[in-house]
């Protein structure tokens, strides 16, 4: 049966089903599950059957090392770093785009080409996008479970590169319970 909290004023949400001795989850039965809400962390919908729900818990599991999510960390980073770096200092636009200089417009060939301004704006969304994806798995400990200083940390540098958001003040309003 799966079991739910409520608090006043808060919608009910449904726990993940309790471990059995032998270490397996029971599975709920479809009358304890409400079709029309969506299911609770680490229980499948009904339609799957039980060798998938296992094949899937083993493809959700958390990782077991710090190594890949601080190498996503680092790579998403490293990609944000490198294509602000390129929008700032390679890209050219055309002088209607900018401040007009004293010496007239700049000559067609020192402008980049269309496909490099989009690509490099689209590389700049992607990765700042990848910024607050991973300040907010920082928030929840996902980056590094291990130490609690550099997980934060991680967290503080990619919010502050994204929009220079205060870290601590975000993660007690993610965390607030209304």
């Amino acid at each position: 049966m799966v079991a739910t909290r409520a608090k006043a004023g808060a919608a009910s949400y449904a726990l993940p089903p309790s471990p059995t001795k032998r270490g397996r989850t029971q599975r709920p039965s479809e009358a304890d599950l409400d079709v029309a809400a969506t299911p609770a962390p680490g229980v499948l919908p009904p339609r799957h059957s039980q060798g998938d729900a296992a094949a899937a818990r083993r493809l959700y599991a958390p990782p077991q090392t710090d190594a890949l999510p601080l190498f996503a960390a680092a790579l998403a980073l490293g990609c944000w770093a490198g294509a602000m770096r390129h929008a700032l200092f390679s890209v050219r636009l055309p002088a209607v785009a900018v401040a007009p200089s004293k010496n007239g417009p700049l000559p067609s060939s020192s402008i980049s080409p269309g496909w490099d301004i989009l690509l490099t704006f689209a590389a700049v969304e992607f990765s700042s996008t990848a910024l607050f994806i991973t300040a907010h798995d920082a928030m929840h400990g996902a980056v590094c479970r291990s130490k609690r200083w550099l997980n934060d940390l991680v967290g503080r540098a990619c919010l502050s590169l994204y929009a220079w958001f205060d870290y601590g003040l975000l993660y007690e309003k993610h965390w607030e319970v209304r």
